[in-house]
């Protein structure tokens, strides 16, 4: 035999349980008496909807972290190729301003040379100009 059980009257002894006004009439077969409780039965279809709506809105959630997660991928991507960037020029300008400062020194040690030699020059120079005013 079928149990028709109205909802109000069911859960009116469980205002926590129940939503304000339930008008859903549910049929509980035999055969589910006997296998489920009752009360799971009903709970299922007084929530059945709140439900689908709490899984509808997960599953639109899930797919809008999906989204951004792909989004911070695609920016990750962007961040590791630009610092992968950054870290080649920084590099090659280390190497560029290592090769000048080579140059540089190479060039002092040309020009402190090039003084010594005229220091050198200079001495005798100096002491000939003295040789001849006397």
């Amino acid at each position: 035999a079928n149990l028709v059980i109205t909802l109000e009257r069911t859960l009116h002894n469980f205002p926590w349980l129940s939503p304000p006004t339930v008008d859903k009439k549910i049929t509980i077969n035999s055969k589910d008496r006997d296998t489920r409780p009752w009360f799971t039965k009903l709970w299922e279809a007084v929530y059945e909807e709140e439900v689908d709506d709490v899984v509808t809105n997960v599953t639109e959630k899930e797919e809008k972290l999906n989204t951004i997660e792909e989004k911070l991928n695609v920016l990750s991507e962007k961040y590791e190729i630009r610092e992968k960037n950054t870290q080649e020029q920084v590099k090659h300008l280390s190497e560029v301003g290592e090769a000048r400062c080579k140059k540089i020194e190479e060039q002092l040690s040309k020009i402190q040379t090039m003084l010594e030699m005229m220091k050198s020059n200079v001495g005798p120079v100096d002491n000939q100009c003295k040789n001849t005013h006397k």
